[in-house]
């Protein structure tokens, strides 16, 4: 069982919220899976991509993959980016 297959989506979550906390100026009790990703929370594409390169590395996914999908994907909110690190964690 590879590291990633160990991960329920809360764990995937409090990580990735635990990331937005880290790298931007959000606090952790702001950070809801409905929070607007550029509104809400005010990222930048490149805090974005920043977590997306973090976060991958953690949980050991394809992170070129993932940057590719984010550049592709309509990512509004924290349950969209959420989403797409549950269906590369699916699909490995």
């Amino acid at each position: 069982m590879s590291a990633i297959e160990q991960y329920t989506r809360d764990d995937v979550f409090n990580l990735l919220r635990d990331l937005l906390v880290e790298l931007t100026d959000n606090r952790f009790e702001d950070i809801r899976e409905n929070s607007l990703i550029y509104g809400e929370l005010n990222l930048t594409e490149f805090d974005l991509q920043r977590i997306v390169k973090q976060i991958g590395a953690q949980i050991e996914l394809d992170v070129d993959e993932m940057l590719a999908e984010v550049a592709n994907e309509q990512i509004v909110t924290v349950a969209d980016l959420l989403d797409l690190i549950i269906d590369e964690k699916d699909l490995g």
